[in-house]
């Protein structure tokens, strides 16, 4: 857990794991539904998925179906690089991009932690530390063959009953989100009703529906265009030399409903992902101290934690 402890979620991660440790995750394809209750189809439209079901892909101000989009406003630098900062992150996205380019499909299993500060508020630990709790843990598994093929889905998901309560605790759902891209439509498939909600993307607006999704930035698929789409840094500590960290923020004021700050943390023997974080918002959440309840900033964030063993066609 070195990686996940150092984006400062140790504790909870360990509590988690070891209360609740999942079953095997196994390596099945999409469910498909018995011939006797047929998948249902319906049309859907952007704003749908993304309040029911943000987890696949990050939000931007773009009609997905008509590919006409407001001008984008850009937003202050939230750093400035020097020009060794410049020198080191190009050699970073140029490796990382010549890394990526070399397979063609591969899969992984990963874990995801949630966190929402507005319905589970951090605790004060021994020591006086903020310890986050998790509102949510699943396990499940990526698929991804090129140019823009791919799936997500979570094998196994925990959520907290009853958050903030003397009550709380977390309870096992028989079905997590569960997701299909076949570069033309995104495809939400819901396994308890056995259905599933299609919306298909116009030609012109694929490449950028899936460049804008926090696979395609965390796999590496679009380097090239990283730089020009967000503000990008190096953040790797100075002991750490089996990482490399890249700290992603918004370019454009459109992209701040998605997130505020995205997180990549490589391994700097292949460049491929470590783990990643997405903080959504800092939130006011109230804590119990010695001399009563005081509000504190928290962040509203997702980690994901990715196998060692990718396994990599080409």
């Amino acid at each position: 857990m070195k990686t996940i402890a150092r984006i400062c979620m140790a504790t909870a991660c360990a509590a988690i794991v070891a209360l609740h440790s999942p079953p095997a995750i196994g390596q099945s394809g999409p469910v498909a539904a018995p011939s006797e209750q047929p998948i249902e189809k319906e049309p859907t439209v952007w704003s749908w998925f993304l309040s029911k079901y943000p987890m696949i892909l990050g939000t931007v101000d773009f009609d997905w179906q008509t590919t006409t989009k407001s001008p984008p406003k850009e937003l202050p630098p939230p750093f400035i690089l020097s020009r060794r900062e410049e020198a080191d992150l190009a050699k970073v996205l140029s490796d990382w991009e010549r890394r990526s380019s070399q397979a063609t499909a591969f899969r992984c299993c990963f874990k995801h932690w949630v966190y929402d500060p507005t319905l589970l508020p951090p605790k004060l630990g021994p020591k006086g530390e903020l310890v986050e709790q998790t509102i949510k843990y699943g396990t499940g598994q990526i698929k991804y063959a090129a140019p823009a093929s791919a799936m997500i889905e979570e094998k196994h998901v925990w959520e907290m009953a009853n958050p903030g309560t003397l009550a709380q605790k977390l309870v096992k759902q028989k079905y997590g989100e569960h997701w299909l891209w076949d570069g033309k439509i995104l495809e939400m498939i819901d396994d308890e009703r056995r259905q599933t909600h299609d919306m298909p993307i116009a030609p012109e607006a694929r490449a950028k529906f899936f460049a804008s999704s926090w696979l395609g930035i965390a796999l590496g698929l679009f380097v090239k265009s990283l730089k020009t789409q967000y503000f990008v840094r190096t953040a790797t500590p100075s002991n750490d030399a089996d990482e490399i960290w890249l700290d992603i923020r918004p370019r454009f004021k459109q992209d701040l409903a998605s997130f505020i700050e995205f997180d990549v943390i490589l391994r700097a023997e292949d460049m491929r992902p470590n783990a990643m974080q997405i903080v959504h918002a800092v939130v006011k959440a109230p804590i119990e101290t010695d001399h009563g309840q005081k509000m504190v900033d928290c962040r509203e964030r997702e980690v994901y934690q990715f196998d060692e063993m990718w396994r990599t066609f080409k």
